[in-house]
């Protein structure tokens, strides 16, 4: 759950939007840059990926059916 930051100074809001902003920016070129890099590998073994996401999202949906 994301809360924003609840303030009545307008500088210090300013800054939080500020940093969140920046934050977002560097996780998301980290994320296509680590998508970008790992591409190749996630082709020539397609197969394999697909089990594995497969089976992990039969696994979550086994987990969430069960409560645990």
């Amino acid at each position: 759950v994301f809360v924003l930051p609840c303030h009545d100074q307008p500088r210090l809001l300013a800054r939080c939007v500020l940093a969140l902003s920046l934050v977002g920016l560097a996780v998301t070129t980290a994320w296509a840059a680590f998508g970008s890099l790992i591409q190749n590998d996630f082709t020539t073994r397609r197969r394999l990926v697909n089990a594995v996401l497969a089976a992990s999202r039969a696994a979550c949906a086994v987990s969430t059916l069960l409560g645990a």
